[in-house]
């Protein structure tokens, strides 16, 4: 019967790349500890420590046919877990930029929505007072603002006055500067 608790760490990998069930129990029996204190040292959280050197254990027996250690099986292991960690932290770094980026677009595009939302009120309430303005008050303020239309254009178009387009341009404005004043 193999005591595997005397065996050096060379004899348990050669035994665990033989398939030896008790030889990895050995193995993790050994290092589990140290590994996890490790991990957790650096992580700041041993739950995720306990993860994290489980998952070089299971690597080690999924690859315990082809594991090649040029060195002492403990720094391997040592390097493995900090490797691991390292990982660990890129993962977060990655994580935190992108929450971070997601975050800043979250809340652009909620201004921007906001900012659309507001400008098409403001523009319907807008459209209002200028509906509500006396037919040919409206009409010269219409040609000239939205139809970029010039006082004598619009005279023609509108068989009236060059005097009076100014005129009910002069009122429209005025009108529209009283009820829009909050805007303003």
């Amino acid at each position: 019967m193999i005591h595997y608790k005397e065996l050096p760490d060379q004899e348990l990998i050669e035994l665990l790349r033989a398939d030896d069930t008790r030889a990895f129990a050995e193995i993790m029996k050994r290092y589990s500890a140290p590994l996890i204190s490790f991990a957790g040292n650096k992580l700041g959280d041993f739950p995720h420590a306990e993860d994290l050197v489980s998952d070089v254990f299971t690597y080690i027996w999924e690859k315990r046919e082809v594991l090649v250690i040029n060195s002492n099986f403990r720094g391997f292991l040592f390097k493995a877990v900090r490797n691991g960690v390292v990982a660990h932290f890129r993962r977060q770094k990655v994580q935190r930029e992108y929450l971070d980026y997601a975050m800043v677009m979250a809340v652009t595009e909620q201004d921007r929505t906001d900012h659309k939302v507001r400008h098409e009120d403001l523009n319907r309430y807008i459209e209002k007072e200028i509906a509500a303005l006396p037919k040919n008050m409206r009409e010269v303020f219409c040609l000239n603002r939205k139809g970029n239309l010039s006082r004598k254009e619009i005279a023609a178009q509108l068989n009236m006055p060059e005097n009076s387009v100014r005129t009910n341009m002069g009122r429209a404005l005025k009108i529209l500067k009283r009820r829009l004043r909050w805007i303003l």
